[in-house]
């Protein structure tokens, strides 16, 4: 679905609701409901190769264009089709550095550093190859390219993309006084929508990928002003 289409598409429906949003909230709230999609699903799958220099352990994460990666999906040595096996790092034991020294044919294993951070992301391989230079085929899950253009679509596959209808109705919600209720309820369905979409890509790799994202889960607690006073009353009398 076009940017314009899903644009006009949730107007519409905040229109009903008698909520009015601007161009620019609707395209910043579905490039953000996007960024959010792609961190629990790690659906943007893209593939790339990355090469590294004999008697080095560390390789950094490829970038598609400005797109950084997000997770490793798959690794494997370009030549033989083997793959290398995703660790965790305490298995790496990194409070030792016995591993740093070790050197084979072929890489078995590596682990990711720091996922959270893109400065500091880099796969470990273990042990290095003593080959001047070897290349690794790599599947990983990306940051979705930023929608701005009317003809611009989302990765997302279309019978999914309702997730950016509803994420976006529930951030002008939730920006609207007393209309939290409603928002709650976007952001539940959202949930129950995400959670469908993460099932059917874990059903599309039975054997698994090396990160694979995890059902979400949502829970709230609204206080009203009538409650926060009647707190802050009770505080004041028990001091």
């Amino acid at each position: 679905m076009r940017l314009d289409t899903l644009r006009t598409l949730i107007r519409d429906t905040l229109d009903r609701s008698s909520v009015y949003r601007t161009d620019t909230f609707l395209n910043r709230s579905i490039n953000y409901g996007q960024r959010l999609i792609a961190t629990l699903t790690l659906f943007d799958e893209r593939r790339d190769t990355v090469s590294i220099t004999g008697g080095r352990n560390y390789i950094a994460l490829p970038k598609d264009g400005d797109d950084e990666c997000i997770a490793p999906l798959y690794v494997a040595n370009t030549s033989t089709g083997a793959r290398v096996h995703c660790v965790a790092v305490d298995e790496m034991e990194f409070y030792s550095s016995a591993w740093e020294g070790k050197t084979a044919i072929d890489a078995l294993y590596y682990t990711l550093l720091s996922p959270f951070s893109y400065a500091y992301a880099s796969i470990v391989i273990c042990p290095y190859p003593t080959a001047n230079t070897m290349t690794f085929s790599f599947v990983g899950a990306f940051e979705p390219v930023e929608l701005s253009s009317d003809s611009d679509q989302p990765r997302i596959p279309e019978e999914y993309q309702d997730l950016l209808v509803t994420y976006v109705k529930f951030e002008s919600f939730i920006g609207e006084p007393g209309r939290t209720k409603e928002a709650i309820e976007e952001f539940k369905f959202f949930i129950t929508r995400l959670n469908q979409y993460i099932a059917s890509i874990k059903a599309r790799f039975p054997s698994g990928r090396d990160f694979e994202p995890y059902s979400s889960e949502f829970s709230y607690s609204v206080i009203t002003q009538q409650e926060q006073a009647a707190q802050k009353v009770e505080k004041q009398n028990e001091s």
